[in-house]
């Protein structure tokens, strides 16, 4: 209705056609928030079916269920009882907890991502890739332009731009950048802790742009290195607050990481040994795609390697995935 009122696209006269844009089941629950003019374009013309489109559609679908099932849902096992029990555990178990889940929601959302991205692609739709390796980000602004990719394109245009976007005062823009966040907030749930998070990852841009360090072009790899390593940390500390029930456990789950006493909580070795080997694969593929992507390209080419790779995955997926989990986290918003 927006895109209309504000002349981007014309209006949809067809009503199946609009109700399938609507109703589109592979992202209805959560995403990728497709624009009228990416999706409906798609469902109006004539598809035929192709063979290396659907392929490429079954490789996203094994990825993400991998993510979610055998990356995320592994995660999971450590998570959920430190964080929902942090009083009973060790400052270090806290934190590794909390990196743990940072981790976890990437896989949960990406994963669903993916599958969303392949079951589309098999009946011969394209929808935008929701992330783009949001942990290697140097930034909070750039963090925010790889991650949940279509919310921060949908908040960007009919929030921040309609507010006014940069295109006005520094103050006004600042007020624009939090405005957005608060709204990011708002969208997750009705809970304090989701509006304390947008407002950190606003006040975290705010702080970029204030300093001139939103850009990370021309960073060397040392300096480079350093800045995700501080960006993951800020933003595992915001997904701490979005975890929490209340501000409270929030506040008192933070401290705990610097005042309960004790050793690091290691579940039983087998549940540990899977946990290690599962968290490697994803973090390694990211790194070598972001910093070294023509070996990525190299391995893919070599036929035995790529089908090796996609059976090898296969296999994790069943001897390692976590099939009694939870539904999608994103499913609650």
């Amino acid at each position: 209705m927006l895109d209309v009122y504000h002349k981007r696209i014309q209006c949809e006269r067809n009503w199946w056609n609009y109700m399938l844009f609507v109703c589109f089941f592979p992202q209805i629950l959560s995403g990728p928030i497709s624009k009228a003019s990416d999706l409906l374009p798609q469902i109006k013309s004539e598809r035929k079916f192709d063979y290396g489109f659907a392929v490429e559609g079954l490789r996203y679908l094994l990825w993400g269920m991998f993510l979610k099932v055998a990356f995320a849902d592994r995660l999971a096992l450590y998570v959920n009882p430190v964080l929902d029990n942090y009083s009973d555990y060790s400052g270090v178990s806290i934190f590794m907890a909390c990196t743990f889940y940072s981790l976890q929601i990437y896989g949960d959302f990406a994963g669903y991502s993916l599958m969303a991205i392949g079951v589309a692609r098999l009946m011969g739709f394209d929808l935008i890739n929701n992330f783009n390796r949001p942990y290697l980000a140097a930034s909070i602004t750039e963090f925010w332009k790889r991650w949940h990719i279509s919310l921060t394109r949908w908040l960007t245009t009919h929030v921040y731009i309609a507010m006014g976007g940069n295109r006005c005062s520094k103050v006004r823009q600042y007020i624009n950048i939090m405005t957005t966040f608060l709204v990011s907030g708002i969208w997750h749930g009705a809970n304090w802790t989701f509006i304390i998070w947008g407002v950190i990852h606003g006040l975290f841009q705010i702080i970029e742009k204030v300093f001139g360090i939103q850009s990370t072009a021309g960073l060397s790899v040392f300096k480079r290195v350093i800045r995700i390593c501080i960006t993951f940390t800020a933003v595992s500390f915001a997904w701490l607050i979005f975890r929490m029930p209340t501000i409270t456990d929030a506040w008192n789950c933070f401290c705990g990481i610097f005042t309960n006493k004790g050793s690091l909580y290691l579940p039983q070795i087998d549940e540990l040994m899977f946990l290690v080997i599962i968290a490697i694969v994803p973090i390694i593929k990211d790194i070598l795609i972001e910093f070294e992507p023509d070996v990525i390209k190299k391995f893919f080419a070599n036929v035995f390697l790529r089908r090796t790779y996609y059976v090898l995955i296969a296999l994790a997926l069943v001897i390692f995935g976590v099939f009694n989990a939870d539904s999608f986290i994103y499913l609650q918003f």
